[in-house]
């Protein structure tokens, strides 16, 4: 029987530790996620505990880098493959990571689960004991989309007359709004009832692929004849999209007839116009969206620590109230949003209860504010919370 191979996680950030975890079919791999840790020193204990035969790891962390966290863990751990993550392509941290044993350095912004998984395999099959299997080559759609990301120039004649045979495209998104649990099972749905559709056309060609857990990309590509045509039958893909779930939101290009120029709009759709699913109630597949140039007033984090240190705890929360306010009307994206509340609810939980307590707590307001999933159920859900604690250490 052939070994699974062990992987612990250790990244500060829930969004990206739960991201690693589901944007790949990791028991297909022949991989088992055995744990996760937010920063080095939880992960060191999780290493004592768990002997996995390999690491995902952040740069950026609390309490303990990744720096010294894989500094450590190669000198008492030499067989432990290690793979760093980071938003950052700095030559610094490159070459601390490999002077502490790091098998890859992946960047997080274009990170795509086919490179991970390839950096994943790599790195495991130079452990004793371990041996996963390697695809051959990437397919003509992981071509295509290591082509939108950058990754290569231009597309292969081969590419090109194995997927597109019109001469016009569209490209969209689609993002599944729904917790990680069920949002797994959901993507795969989604991404099977568009891939029959797409089968089922003869008068042009639809390319699907999965971006990550809960984004799935479209190419449309069709003729001249078909150019009103392909927006009712993109209505009728919605349809049957929302008839498997109504918490899904689209984004839909302008036509082009250069497939070079699907690269700027493809990148706008998932660094930006995916995520205002968030500030949507209902369920679209619509034209790219124009943010909102509204900026609201710099946050007062000197203010509001003052609050802090005086106890006004009632003028910290307003504070607290006020920012999610504006921050919504501005519609800021919904990551920046969740983690600026989180720390803003962490220091005043920090204030107002004990350290066992606040640590509980903090649990208890984070998963709240991760779990919500549009900017209504996070106004109803997060502002009461902050009230409630207040409330409670009143009393």
């Amino acid at each position: 029987m052939k070994k699974v191979c062990k992987v612990l996680i250790v990244d500060d950030e829930l969004i990206m530790r739960q991201g690693l975890k589901f944007m790949v079919d990791w028991e297909k791999e022949g991989v088992s996620i055995v744990g996760e840790a937010a920063n080095g020193k939880d992960g060191l204990e999780l290493v004592e505990t768990l002997r996995p035969h390999l690491i995902l790891c952040d740069v950026v962390m609390p309490i303990m880098d990744g720096i010294d966290f894989t500094k450590i863990v190669h000198a008492k751990y030499p067989e432990i493959g290690i793979i760093m993550l980071s938003g950052y392509d700095k030559f610094e941290y490159v070459k601390a990571a490999l002077m502490n044993g790091v098998g890859d350095y992946l960047l997080k912004p274009t990170l795509t689960p086919e490179e991970l998984v390839q950096a994943v395999k790599n790195v495991a099959n130079k452990i004793p004991g371990i041996h996963l299997e390697m695809r051959e080559g990437l397919d003509y759609t992981q071509r295509f989309v290591h082509f939108l990301h950058g990754k290569e120039e231009v597309l292969s004649i081969e590419t090109l007359r194995n997927l597109f045979h019109y001469t016009r495209y569209r490209i969209g998104t689609i993002r599944i709004r729904h917790p990680h649990g069920k949002r797994r099972e959901l993507t795969r749905l989604i991404y099977h009832a568009v891939s029959e559709w797409g089968e089922e056309k003869e008068e042009y060609d639809v390319i699907c692929f999965q971006e990550e857990e809960q984004i799935i990309g479209i190419v449309f590509n069709y003729g001249m004849k078909q150019q009103e045509q392909i927006m009712e039958e993109i209505q009728q893909l919605e349809n049957r999209i929302r008839f498997i779930d109504s918490k899904i939101f689209g984004v839909i290009s302008e036509e082009t007839m250069d497939i070079q120029q699907l690269k700027e709009p493809y990148k706008k759709m998932i660094k930006k116009d995916i995520y205002q699913s968030f500030y949507q109630k209902e369920a679209i597949f619509q034209g790219q969206i124009e943010k909102k140039n509204k900026t609201g007033k710099r946050f007062d984090f000197y203010g509001f620590t003052n609050y802090l240190n005086t106890m006004q705890y009632e003028n910290a929360v307003n504070m607290l109230e006020t920012y999610i306010k504006q921050a919504m009307e501005c519609e800021i994206e919904e990551y920046y949003l969740k983690n600026q509340t989180k720390t803003l609810c962490y220091n005043l939980l920090v204030s107002i209860e004990t350290k066992e307590r606040a640590e509980e707590k903090r649990r208890e307001v984070f998963s709240y504010i991760d779990g919500t999933e549009n900017v209504h159920e996070f106004h109803d859900k997060v502002t009461p919370v902050s009230y409630t604690h207040l409330r409670a250490h009143e009393t």
